[in-house]
């Protein structure tokens, strides 16, 4: 049974709960879908007021490393646009031993403010996205990384972060990340329909990222990166809003899942 643990701050209503259940029992009869109500996050946290709604998601995902029990490792998916087109099992079963995290190497355009992230991240190589991640929920919860995140989020820290749940991982997990292969979470760069015939496009966007990095060497090879564009196991199009206006890639296997949701007919 796949058991899917979802943090709801409070702002999705329960007829949606209920709608979102039923597609997931339609797609897989075998899953379960498990909601929380993160609301409480507002207790152990503060929130900036200037992106407060978008803020207390994020907030809200760490709720999963203090509420959810007995289970040694998690998958995070984005909220916001990740579609899954293989079997998760790959993933999951990778080795996990003395590592906190797994995730993508992050676009180094994220470095926002070069003083505060000098103060917190001692090793910028190792950055990760955190739309798509494995966790090792056994060994976090064993180091108290709910608590840790409750102490970092001082005064300093909530006023200046622009990605919370991102920079809190990446602080307290740093000594303990490792890189998953980019296929495991395939960011859309394709920005007009002649870029789908364009196979050098993927590959070209994701060196430029990579090499504009913060002197990171541990850089994805060309055939990682063409194996992703073309066989991609999470597809990730929540960059695509800000890059572009027409996301040509895909579409095929987007229209599918609509279908399956009851989205469109």
């Amino acid at each position: 049974m796949i058991h899917i643990h979802m943090m709801n701050p409070g702002s999705i209503s329960y007829e949606s709960i209920l709608k979102l259940k039923n597609m997931v029992l339609n797609i897989n009869n075998s899953s379960e879908i498990l909601v929380y109500n993160a609301s409480n996050i507002l207790n152990d946290f503060s929130i900036r007021s200037d992106n407060y709604s978008n803020f207390l998601q994020e907030y809200a995902k760490l709720y999963a490393f203090k509420i959810i029990k007995d289970i040694k490792k998690i998958i995070f998916l984005d909220g916001d646009d990740c579609m899954v087109q293989k079997d998760l099992n790959l993933l999951y079963s990778l080795n996990m031993e003395d590592i906190y995290v797994r995730g993508l190497i992050e676009d180094p355009s994220i470095f926002r403010s070069v003083s505060w992230m000098d103060k917190y991240l001692f090793d910028r190589s190792h950055y990760i996205n955190s739309g798509v991640m494995l966790i090792n929920l056994e060994l976090c919860q064993q180091s108290n990384i709910y608590d840790q995140a409750r102490r970092l989020n001082n005064d300093e820290f909530y006023l200046k972060t622009e990605e919370p749940l991102q920079d809190i991982i990446n602080v307290l997990m740093r000594k303990k990340i490792e890189f998953l292969g980019p296929r495991y979470n395939k960011i859309n760069f394709y920005e007009s329909p002649m870029d789908k015939r364009n196979e050098s496009k993927w590959y070209n966007r994701m060196v430029e990222v990579l090499e504009n990095s913060f002197k990171n060497n541990h850089f994805y090879t060309k055939e990682q990166l063409m194996d992703a564009d073309e066989n991609p196991v999470i597809i990730h199009y929540a960059w695509d809003r800000y890059l572009n206006k027409n996301v040509s890639k895909y579409e095929e296997e987007k229209s599918f899942y609509a279908k399956l949701s009851g989205l469109i007919n």
